[in-house]
């Protein structure tokens, strides 16, 4: 192959990559529904072809039904509480492709979260999904801040899910200038290439709130912690900590 016939392949591929990103989400053709809000059954449009798919959850609703070319079964996002037994059942979303022995992956809800006894920020954050991020990959895509310690203050990330033809999901965090454009997302989704998640604003214990891996979850600082229990001991009042806020839709009310 010579350098021209390269250059022609290398400019196609370029332009095939830009194009897809461009291009507009297609409605599934499968249908979901849960009786339970546990168990969700779906069906494929045409066919008598059912899957059932079951969360570790108890009032989970869809979001969303995702289709991929090149691969028969959708993704499907859920959100619903983390667990049935939490003290405040935090909100989280569920992301799982209905593959046999595909992995369900856990994301912490868009919106903004509180320190119920304190009043402090813990976490804020925009979600979106479709093809919202540069690069023409289809992919749920977080820009978040969170809270990492009284002393270290607040951490802005950009957490990027990208749904893989093998109905396999892989997750990067990205911080600092390597981060995803937000500018980028919100163009997508000014042109319906992309979609937000509602934020849900609610207010929960940071002990019960248990976000996971360091990856999307809140880092509590140990020093931190004992001295707010002694100052809860003595009742001693708390002043909330100031955080920037996060440009958003009004976001739907909840407290836990």
């Amino acid at each position: 192959m010579n350098g021209i016939t390269q250059l022609f392949c290398y400019i196609t591929l370029v332009f095939l990559s830009f194009f897809s990103s461009l291009a507009p989400a297609l409605a599934s053709e499968w249908t979901g529904a849960s009786k339970d809000g546990r168990v969700f059954t779906f069906t494929k449009a045409g066919t008598t072809e059912n899957l059932t798919l079951t969360l570790p959850t108890h009032d989970a609703e869809l979001v969303d039904l995702i289709d991929l070319p090149g691969i028969p079964t959708p993704y499907v996002l859920v959100r619903g509480a983390s667990c049935e037994k939490c003290p405040s059942n935090p909100k989280v979303l569920f992301l799982q492709n209905l593959k046999t022995g595909s992995k369900l992956h856990t994301f912490v809800h868009p919106g903004k979260v509180t320190d119920t006894k304190t009043g402090s920020m813990l976490f804020d954050g925009r979600a979106f999904y479709g093809k919202c991020v540069a690069g023409g990959k289809t992919n749920y895509v977080s820009f978040q801040r969170e809270h990492i310690g009284k002393r270290k203050g607040y951490r802005n990330s950009v957490f990027v899910a990208d749904l893989e033809s093998n109905g396999t999901i892989s997750e990067r965090l990205v911080e600092g200038r390597r981060a995803p454009s937000m500018k980028y997302t919100l163009a997508q989704l000014k042109n319906k290439h992309c979609t937000e998640i509602a934020r849900l604003n609610r207010s929960t214990m940071r002990k019960a709130f248990d976000l996971g891996p360091d990856r999307v979850g809140i880092v509590v600082d140990e020093d931190e912690e004992k001295a707010e229990e002694e100052r809860i001991k003595a009742k001693e009042p708390v002043v909330p900590e100031a955080a920037p806020e996060i440009p958003a839709t009004k976001p739907e009310e909840e407290s836990n």
